[in-house]
């Protein structure tokens, strides 16, 4: 995330509230127009600090790259499911991941799982043998796969995809 108004702590809307130098006149920055400070200066001012809300972006930013990326077989579903939310859990049980078939009650399948990460604390998912996932890491500089089974909690992954995303597994096979 890189130094602009935009990104600013001093940015208050309309106005900047910072007191760095002007480059057209050699005066304080405090009072001009953000449309004026992000003409005269599109990688911030002297005075420039980061606002909380592009911290924080940035944070998350850091923090969703050192996940491991989950890979996974697209068509299979988790055994079990929790959703949780605060004191609040809600459970899907073994029978209802398979029974959920019919339109109005559809299966759940782990890229949907994803994308509802951002909306719970934790979604927590049972994979048996069958529907094993994995993940790579480093060992020794070399690739090594990871298989990863039973209870997981996905907040602690990024979503690789399906097995047929993974690149590594994709080039190995060539």
């Amino acid at each position: 995330m890189g130094k602009s108004c935009d990104t600013c702590e001093f940015n208050f809307g309309s106005v900047c509230a910072g007191h760095g130098v002007r480059s057209d006149n050699g005066e304080d920055t405090y009072g001009m127009t953000m449309k004026e400070a992000k003409k005269m200066f599109q990688d911030g001012c002297k005075d420039w600090g980061i606002s909380l809300e592009a911290f924080v972006k940035e944070q998350n930013q850091k923090k969703q790259a050192r996940k491991k990326k989950l890979y996974y077989n697209p068509i299979e579903l988790p055994t079990r499911i929790k959703f949780v939310k605060g004191d609040q859990i809600i459970e899907i049980s073994e029978e209802d991941c398979f029974r959920s078939t019919e339109i109005e009650n559809p299966p759940v399948y782990l890229d949907q799982l994803f994308a509802a990460v951002k909306q719970y604390d934790n979604i927590i998912i049972e994979l048996t043998s069958h529907n094993e996932a994995y993940f790579w890491k480093k060992e020794k500089g070399e690739d090594v796969r990871v298989p990863v089974r039973g209870e997981i909690n996905l907040s602690e992954f990024s979503n690789g995809g399906g097995y047929l995303r993974d690149r590594k597994l994709i080039l190995s096979v060539k």
